[in-house]
């Protein structure tokens, strides 16, 4: 079985707002600067019902007859990375060699080492594991060595949910009655708002604090 083809596939729709998530923005590091802070943090939120437009690119590692291989979604930056620096260390390569394929894109690249290099050969490697998965018919975890536990601990990552201390209390409170017991909050003041956007942060938390109680994480 050798690797045939990379393919990205690009998948496009719609959802309806329904009033929860992207209602707020949050800091970001580009939100020291006055220009981009209404694309960043000031976000106006669209009308309740509002069709929100998403887009999402995964690589497709394919054998010909064989099985294949997913991943994503990832940028198209990182899908065009993919396409012109790896694609020719890929095809004719036999899929279950994943060590060989991975020390093959790194040296190949090694005078160009950054986040986008590595962010992409990280793609190509969890697409990888997905086509072995498939051939072998086990799950990815038993491949890597077993598994270490019987349960993961989820928490809720809550970006886009409010900025409002009390509509964030009141969030908190729903994600807590669902099951959760651990929530990330996220900051909508950066430093350069200085000690009054430190106290508006605090407000956030201490709300959502009281909101849950004492024996919910926050982060």
């Amino acid at each position: 079985m050798k690797i045939t083809q990379l393919r990205f596939l690009q998948v496009r729709g719609t959802r309806l707002h329904d009033g929860a998530v992207n209602v707020a923005g949050f800091a970001v590091p580009m939100s020291v600067y006055p220009d981009r802070q209404a694309d960043d943090m000031f976000r106006a939120p669209p009308a309740l019902g509002a069709s929100i437009p998403m887009e999402a690119i995964f690589l497709v590692i394919e054998t010909g007859s064989g099985p294949s291989g997913i991943f994503g979604p990832i940028s198209l930056d990182l899908a065009r990375f993919i396409d012109q620096r790896l694609r020719g260390l890929l095809i004719g390569e036999d899929p279950h060699g994943i060590q060989r394929i991975w020390d093959r894109m790194y040296r190949a690249n090694i005078s160009t080492l950054g986040a986008t290099l590595m962010s992409a050969i990280g793609a190509v490697d969890l697409a990888l594991w997905d086509l072995k998965g498939k051939d072998l018919g086990a799950p990815v975890y038993k491949l890597l060595g077993g598994p270490t536990r019987d349960r993961v601990r989820a928490y809720a990552s809550m970006p886009g949910y409010a900025n409002d201390p009390a509509c964030a209390a009141e969030r908190s409170r729903a994600v807590v009655a669902a099951g959760y017991n651990t929530i990330k909050w996220f900051f909508r003041r950066h430093p350069v708002d200085g000690e009054a956007g430190i106290r508006e942060n605090i407000e956030l938390i201490r709300c959502v604090r009281e909101a849950v109680g004492p024996d919910v994480e926050l982060m």
